[in-house]
């Protein structure tokens, strides 16, 4: 029962670790001269002269590592009586396998030989049976989008729409399945862009663990903690250069929190590290018309304000006009920018990576989407857009994650049944909240739409018909109604308030 229970929990793991944004390094390491299989060699993988994780050849010269967190790494081998070799710059993508093969030389050197050679990627994945593509954050910063779903318009097979995401090869929009940092996305997957280390877009043939996806994936990963300080700053703004007053703010932080030296070597190992990335936007008009807006003059909308009906005495009694219908084309004037439409925002990522020991990590991250904009409405732009509402949304979501990988402490003449074993475990918890509101009233929801008190008689209504209990006929009583006997009108909305 015991074995049966450790089978069903270590098939969990292995599923669940391919949402992880994590992937695996695979390869053969062989003698150059005579391309026998090196076995019992060693694989390391750093990143920033940090060693990540690591692994060893079998009998046949061949390693598999994993789980590793997707980004680039520097990938060295090594074996008593031949020089190291290294290659820089390997790209490990999410949920994928990279095949990276080592010729070692014989080195007959008592120094430290080292040979470095620059990584390539592949033109055909050997391990790719879905279709779609990666994009790496050197790709990412070249490109005028910052979000995900910009970034995956650029992968073929996705229908680009306004410059997001619209769907993925013909399938409805809901289709499409987000997940960021491997947490599956419920609202939304805004990330800063200096965060994002790559985005993974999967078109067709998705794998077992995407299920429940009828469209495609759009995969993010955010970028890990580096061993060094580094950091970096962005502004943009269009403010003096056109009335759109597009302006951008970010910043990035990234390095080690605690450190140790590892026994008999001079190199340090990070034990924990963090990664914050914050940015910023203020627009004024996000969205401007081709057209631009029409909008009535100051001095039109107030008078339209103070007197916005007339009584005008006919053959047939008074009718009530309103005096926007005798406007004239003078009294209008079309602007490039759109009136009260500014919208603010603000993103931010963090992570913080902890390492106690060489094959146990632990992962505390998330993600704030924070919105505050004007619901801007066509209908109000003539005469009324001041009133028009706020829109705020809150999406948030954190997540904690523990990898724990087993070393095999075989014996080298025996061949280790499982091979790479480990675990992963993950929670995560997403909130999202959106309300749509009147800055001046906010929650006080009686406080929307009062013009002012009435005071009214009630009085009762008669109606000529058969009375069914008596059978006969006369002034029935139908119901109660109320006469108007005065009005006062009310601050809150002094403006609909002349309407009555």
């Amino acid at each position: 029962m015991l074995r049966k229970l450790l089978i069903i929990i270590m098939a969990l793991a292995s599923i669940s670790a391919g949402l992880y944004a994590q992937g695996t390094l695979s390869g053969t390491i062989s003698d150059a001269a005579t391309g026998e299989p090196i076995p019992f060699a060693n694989v390391s993988i750093e990143e920033n002269g940090n060693i990540i994780t690591g692994g060893m050849t079998d009998f046949d010269g061949k390693y598999s590592i994993k789980p590793i967190p997707a980004g680039k790494y520097t990938v060295s081998a090594s074996y008593v009586g031949y020089a190291t070799m290294k290659y820089t710059n390997v790209q490990i993508p999410a949920g994928s396998i990279t095949f990276q093969n080592f010729e070692l030389n014989t080195s007959a050197e008592i120094l430290a030989e080292v040979e470095i050679k620059e990584y390539k990627v592949p033109l055909i994945a050997k391990d790719k049976t879905a279709s779609g593509g990666t994009v790496t954050s050197e790709d990412i910063a070249k490109m005028p989008g910052r979000s995900a779903a910009a970034v995956a318009t650029t992968v073929g097979g996705v229908y680009s729409e306004d410059g997001e995401v619209g769907s993925i090869r013909g399938a409805r929009s809901e289709g499409t399945v987000y997940y960021v940092d491997g947490v599956k996305v419920r609202g939304s997957s805004s990330v800063p862009k200096s965060a994002i280390e790559q985005v993974q877009v999967i078109t067709g043939g998705l794998p077992a663990q995407y299920g429940d996806a009828t469209g495609g994936i759009i995969s993010l990963t955010t970028k890990g903690p580096t061993s060094k300080y580094f950091g970096g700053a962005e502004v943009v703004t269009s403010q003096f250069l056109d009335p759109y007053g597009y302006n951008l703010g970010g910043l990035m932080l990234s390095g080690p929190i605690w450190y140790v030296e590892e026994d008999g070597t001079n190199r340090k190992r990070t034990v924990a590290g963090f990664l914050l990335s914050v940015e910023g936007s203020y627009v004024k008009d996000p969205s401007p018309s081709a057209v631009g807006e029409w909008r009535a003059n100051d001095d039109v909308t107030q008078a339209i304000i103070d007197n916005p009906l007339q009584l005008v005495q006919t053959d047939n009694g008074a009718i009530i006009y309103q005096n926007t219908d005798y406007l004239l084309d003078d009294s209008f004037q079309n602007y490039t920018t759109r009136e009260n439409a500014e919208s603010k925002s603000f993103n931010i990522a963090g992570k913080i990576d902890i390492s106690p020991i060489r094959d146990l990590n632990l992962t505390f991250g998330g993600t704030i989407d924070y919105r505050d904009q004007r619901a801007y409405s066509y209908a109000n732009q003539l005469f009324n857009s001041n009133n028009n509402g706020y829109i705020n949304y809150n999406n948030w979501r954190v997540y904690g994650r523990l990898t724990q990988k087993f070393r095999d402490n075989s014996d080298e003449e025996k061949e280790a049944i499982i091979k790479n074993p480990y675990y992963t475990i993950q929670v995560d918890y997403s909130k999202t909240y959106q309300k749509f509101y009147n800055k001046d009233f906010d929650n006080s929801f009686f406080q929307y739409g009062h013009i002012g008190e009435f005071t009214t008689t009630p009085e009762k209504f008669y109606v000529y018909g058969n009375d069914t209990a008596s059978g006969l006929d006369g002034w029935i009583q139908e119901t109660w109604f109320y006469r108007i006997e005065d009005f006062e009108s009310g601050t809150l909305n002094p403006s609909l308030a002349r309407y009555t």
